[in-house]
């Protein structure tokens, strides 16, 4: 596995209690948004990020993806059991096997986000399971038009709503230098992708970057709990192993191409350094 450092950060924002939750212990970094308007939200994102951080020393893909089924159901049944009320919250991150240490598992069910900055190019890693993205693949509304859209809070995927679940997950290489992004969308709803990637190259740690996103989603209206989570893989002077052409065969499914959100311009603005609630920080 590289050599890592990270941070985390959650805020409530204006919402009166914090639905958001994380986990970052050094190979898994996730962050779980549990669903406005259900009862316990905090709940469910709390059990979600707890399995995350039950998983053994040394895991396995395979094994990551059980555990997220498992307590999909472990929600949906606690759901059934005190009387139907719904419980509900996305999960996404990425995880480091120790056997393949130039690879991440990318993995999401929801509309939280996973982002790779590489170099000054910002990447979305992960595809948003919600009605306003069905109706931007399908060419209905713009992505400027999600924003004020009336079903922009409603996912299509989540833990909790019974059934099989549905998780999408594909491999990534991993360079030197690369910083990931695990936020939910209590960031993306209030700061722009162009302003993103300028925190992130200007903040020189993880722990900076973290507080810097999470204050700027806060001063910039703060609607909804915002949590974000940076992982760092340290620069190498090593030369850049050849890229296994197998990692991504076995996805489900690989996300849509989107080269051409790629290489975002800088933007000229600087959102300030403050304090956050709840954080984390390691290496």
């Amino acid at each position: 596995m590289p050599e890592l450092s990270w941070a985390a950060g959650t805020d409530v924002g204006r919402r009166k209690k914090n639905e958001d939750a994380y986990v970052v212990r050094g190979d898994v970094f996730a962050v779980a948004d549990g669903m406005g308007g259900h009862a316990r939200g905090d709940v469910a994102a709390t059990m979600a990020v707890e399995a995350l951080a039950g998983l053994r020393e040394r895991f396995q893909r395979t094994e990551l993806l059980e555990v997220i089924r498992r307590v999909h159901q472990e929600i949906s049944a606690l759901a059934a059991d005190t009387g139907g009320l719904g419980m509900g919250t996305t999960l996404t991150g990425i995880g480091f096997e120790s056997e393949r240490p130039n690879v991440v598992l990318v993995f999401n069910v929801g509309d939280s986000r996973v982002y790779r900055l590489r170099g000054s190019e910002l990447r979305q890693l992960t595809h948003d399971h919600s009605v306003v993205q069905e109706l931007i693949d399908a060419g209905h509304i713009t992505a400027a038009e999600a924003g004020s859209h009336p079903d922009r809070n409603v996912v299509t995927r989540s833990l909790g709503e019974g059934g099989h679940l549905e998780i999408d997950w594909h491999q990534e290489h991993t360079r030197g230098g690369d910083r990931f992004l695990v936020c939910s969308d209590g960031l993306v709803k209030e700061v722009d992708e162009p302003t993103i990637v300028a925190v992130l190259l200007e903040s020189t740690t993880a722990d900076e970057a973290v507080q810097r996103l999470v204050r700027t989603a806060v001063e910039h209206g703060g609607r909804d709990n915002v949590t974000v989570a940076i992982v760092d893989v340290a620069p190498t002077d090593a030369p850049a192993l050849d890229e296994d052409p197998d990692i991504d065969v076995d996805t489900n499914p690989r996300p849509p191409d989107r080269s051409d959100r790629d290489g975002l311009l800088i933007a000229d603005t600087d959102p300030g350094r403050a304090g956050f609630a709840g954080s984390a920080a390691g290496r």
